[in-house]
């Protein structure tokens, strides 16, 4: 073979090996990154506003959360995984729920709200958390044939909820013998009225059952009253909130 048969031999080759090259990368590409997907996140009922959303949610309030996920020419992608994240100042990422999108695309999950940071022994239990802002998104972590995307974000701040109790009775004044009617009733920070996880009471230091009328509304009997000093204590309790203590004192007539 002449010196020129083998230039141009090797001319061909530099022309077509680049290009196989290139080819076999860009299929090894696309295989890699699979195809785009799009998420998106709906705003929540307790949203201010329609641009970040702003909501103020209390501990212990359900919030729902719905959404779709779909590939990059819009088409719904059905029996995915998205999860429900909290981005926290920290920063860290917490998953509130997770859900899987059904044959439309879409998906649907709830959160019952709570402070999120950790308490340590090392830090001063006098100053408690008492809110915590969120940044909150949807995520598809994507798969073989899919890319990952993350949705949108709202803004929320979570509050401590407070359990308010309050304890009356149905006179100021009474007399030896008489019979003592006692309300008490338990709001939270919606003012509304709510049930705590558990209620202690105490008539002159010794327990007693109240007796519930509706949600959040109690109500104890005392017969036959004594002169003497008499006090009825309320404390409740419910996971995560913050409660108050009631207490009142019956005044018997001649009682010094």
């Amino acid at each position: 073979m002449n010196s020129k048969a083998i230039v141009a031999i090797f001319a061909g080759l530099s022309l077509v090996l680049p290009i196989m090259s290139f080819d076999a990368f860009a299929g090894h590409e696309q295989f890699k990154r699979g195809m785009a997907t799009s998420i998106s996140l709906d705003q929540i009922e307790q949203c201010a506003n329609t641009m970040q959303c702003n909501a103020k949610i209390f501990t212990g309030e359900t919030v729902q959360f719905s959404g779709m996920l779909t590939d990059s020419d819009g088409n719904p992608l059905a029996d995915k995984e998205v999860s429900i994240t909290a981005l926290l100042p920290a920063p860290a990422l917490v998953v509130l729920a997770t859900a899987m999108t059904d044959d439309e695309g879409m998906f649907a999950t709830e959160w019952t709200a709570q402070l999120l940071k950790e308490i340590t022994a090392f830090q001063d239990v006098t100053k408690q958390v008492r809110s915590e802002s969120l940044e909150i998104f949807a995520a598809f972590a994507g798969d073989e044939e899919m890319e990952p995307s993350k949705s949108n974000k709202l803004s929320v701040t979570v509050t401590v909820n407070s359990i308010n109790t309050s304890v009356n009775s149905d006179k100021t004044l009474y007399s030896e013998g008489d019979s003592v009617l006692i309300f008490v009733a338990f709001i939270d920070s919606n003012d509304e009225f709510i049930d705590p996880d558990s209620i202690r009471a105490t008539w002159n230091n010794e327990p007693i059952e109240l007796e519930q009328k509706k949600t959040g509304s109690y109500t104890f009997t005392i017969e036959n009253l004594t002169k003497r000093h008499q006090q009825i204590i309320i404390v409740p309790h419910t996971e995560g909130f913050n409660a108050s203590t009631a207490f009142l004192t019956i005044i018997v007539d001649g009682l010094r």
